[in-house]
């Protein structure tokens, strides 16, 4: 692993170089204080080549370990070139130690190593050619030895340099190393944040949108509740009509049976006919009377059927309403899962409470398909009721006409008795099949009854459905509203 632009050798030269400055300078100002018989100069020269040496070294393009070496070695160098030409003292050998340890910033072991051989060459060099000059201030016959020891522990000095150069490179490259995972780390938190941070601004706009789905979905809901409440409300007035619809027929039955009645007696007793004329007339008067009366009743048992088919039209037409609505709601419950979908974990609750919406809206389909039936079939024996009484209007009419005509009759009986007789025998079997007819329609009208009941149930708990659906869909304004506090909260958390 590389060290890192933060700590390379370029930078190091570059704080060497200012060392060599500042030490020269230290060196000029000492050799100017300490100037004795003009050899100041020879010093200052000295100086000066190496100070400007270095200069013309650090804008040459070489190699930067290069570069190193010569920087670190110019002091040593100089300061043993100055003593071969005057003579050395202990500064030279401390700055030829110091040099070396220079050496250890750059933690390269060999640039420490060429730089210590360069050093101690020229050292070995000078001391060979001039060792009374390299060591004039040691006794003669110990500046061999201390020589000697110089060499050696400048020797073991650069050997531990080595080691700490290797170590503390070793250390550093951990380091840098250590310092670029936790950027990376740091950079992968930072996406991670930054993608937490995207997909809860998509989460909040998703469930800004079907917090407005949902609110339409639940209007719609209310207004189906409202349509069924009055569907209701119209079934429960359709079965008291037919309820007062079945009374009059039955009334009507009645009367009829009586007519039928006094047709058996008028028959009985057509033989007396001559000799009660005066009486069987006031009864026939009566039988148009009664007549009149069931004219009458027919016409509103008319009025009433006609009435009936216009509101199981209407309901017809209410029932196609509310499966429209029911469809759409199974439309809307669709868009819900398809976005809950596109939003994956945090979707995944309201995709159940969306199917559970299309169930309901399914059930609502199907409840108004079956209503949608029924209607069908009251309408279909309500055209029948509305045609029997039709029939029924015309025996009526037939009936007033017979009566009619045997109140002629009556003025001619003692010229037309047989014509009559054979009109009273007529009439009998009119009222008869008048009595079927009513009979029939009393059947049927309890049929349409007991269906006007069934209606009121069904439609009794399709409103119960309804309103349950209406509460869960408030239950689910709430957790929608919940979700989107939680997306604001975990928003603001990533900020």
């Amino acid at each position: 692993m590389k060290i890192s632009h933060s700590y390379n050798i370029n930078k190091i030269n570059v704080m060497v170089l200012k060392i060599l400055y500042i030490t020269i300078f230290v060196l000029v100002i000492a050799a100017i204080a300490e100037n004795k018989n003009g050899s100041a100069t020879g010093t200052l020269w000295v100086l000066a080549f190496g100070a400007i040496f270095s200069t013309i070294t650090y804008f040459l393009k070489i190699n930067p370990t290069m570069r190193a070496i010569i920087f670190v070695c110019i002091l040593p160098l100089t300061a043993i070139t100055k003593a071969f030409l005057m003579e050395s003292n202990i500064l030279t050998y401390y700055v030829v130690i110091g040099s070396v340890v220079l050496t250890c910033v750059y933690l390269e072991s060999k640039i420490t190593l060429i730089t210590s051989i360069i050093m101690h060459t020229a050292l070995i060099i000078y001391y060979i050619y001039s060792p009374d000059k390299a060591l004039h201030f040691i006794s003669e016959d110990m500046r061999t030895m201390t020589f000697g020891s110089m060499v050696l522990v400048n020797g073991l000095v650069t050997y531990c340099l080595m080691i700490m150069a290797v170590s503390s490179k070793g250390y550093l490259n951990s380091s840098m190393k250590k310092s670029q995972e936790a950027e990376e780390l740091n950079k992968k938190m930072e996406s991670t944040m930054e993608n937490v941070l995207k997909n809860t601004k998509i989460l909040n706009e998703s469930v800004i949108e079907y917090t407005e789905n949902i609110n339409q979905t639940k209007e719609a809901s209310n207004n189906i509740t409202m349509s069924i409440k009055q569907m209701a409300t119209g079934i429960k007035d359709e079965a008291v009509s037919i309820n007062n619809i079945n009374m009059i027929m039955q009334d009507a039955g009645h009367k009829v049976a009586g007519t039928k009645k006094v047709s058996e007696e008028v028959q009985n007793s057509a033989t007396d006919m001559n000799q009660k004329i005066t009486k069987n007339a006031d009864e026939v008067n009566v039988m148009i009377s009664q007549m009149v009366n069931i004219q009458e009743s027919v016409g509103k048992i008319s009025e009433i059927v006609k009435s009936l088919q216009d509101k199981m039209n209407n309901i017809d037409k209410s029932l196609d309403g509310i499966n429209t609505i029911a469809e759409q709601t199974n439309l809307l419950s669709l868009n819900a899962a398809i976005e809950a979908a596109r939003a994956g974990e945090q979707g995944k609750g309201f995709a159940v409470v969306a199917d559970e919406i299309r169930k309901l809206a399914d059930q609502s389909s199907k409840i108004t398909f079956d209503i949608h039936n029924v209607v069908g079939q009251i309408q279909y024996d309500t055209k029948m009721t509305f045609e029997n009484v039709q029939k029924g209007n015309v025996a009526v009419d037939k009936g007033m006409d017979i009566a009619s005509n045997l109140s002629d009759s009556f003025k001619l009986v003692s010229n037309g008795f047989i014509n009559v007789n054979s009109n009273i025998s007529t009439e009998y079997d009119m009222i008869e099949k008048l009595k079927v007819l009513f009979d029939q329609m009393q059947v049927q009208l309890e049929g349409v009854s007991a269906i006007a009941e069934e209606h009121t149930v069904k439609t009794e708990e399709v409103l119960s459905n309804t309103e349950t659906q209406s509460e869960k869909m408030n239950q689910l304004v709430v957790l929608i509203e919940r979700i989107k506090d939680l997306s604001k909260d975990l928003e603001d958390a990533t900020k």
